[in-house]
């Protein structure tokens, strides 16, 4: 699953105003990187999921995902927020952990459950929020991915 991991995807210290914000940015770096055909089509499928039931997953960790025929590389994005934003009324999020995987990709809900219980682990918790780099990030994602 190594190939799901990828440094460029990885953006620390980040700003935004609210869900919307992060899940347009997700589907524009998605294309800028390569990694999807269609801005439009992932934010659609962000939001179109998001609208289902929220990705908010408690202790300030959201994780928005879609499958996808538009994406082109299944990886996973990490945003860290310098500042909290309420990803749902009440939910103040600082971690977004977004999933994008092709359409065809057998591993999106194993991917997801991997991260998920690594998540509720406070010793990965904090090491993600400790990183002072991308490559601490990317190691600790490695690790509990494969």
């Amino acid at each position: 699953m190594n190939e799901i991991i990828d440094k460029r995807t990885i953006f620390l210290d980040q700003t935004f105003s609210n869900k919307q914000e992060v899940l347009e940015v997700i589907a524009k770096t998605s294309v800028h990187l390569n990694i999807a055909d269609s801005e439009v089509a992932i934010l659609e499928e962000l939001v179109a999921r998001e609208n289902m039931l929220s990705t908010s997953v408690g202790k300030g960790i959201a994780i928005p995902h879609c499958k996808s025929k538009n994406v082109k590389s299944s990886k996973i994005f990490l945003y860290r927020l310098s500042k909290e934003i309420n990803w749902d009324e009440d939910e103040p999020v600082s971690l977004v952990f977004a999933i994008l995987t092709n359409s065809d990709n057998s591993d999106h809900l194993s991917i997801l459950a991997k991260l998920s219980r690594n998540l509720l682990k406070e010793t990965f918790l904090g090491k993600v929020k400790a990183a002072t780099s991308s490559e601490e990030i990317y190691e600790q994602l490695t690790t509990i991915l494969n």
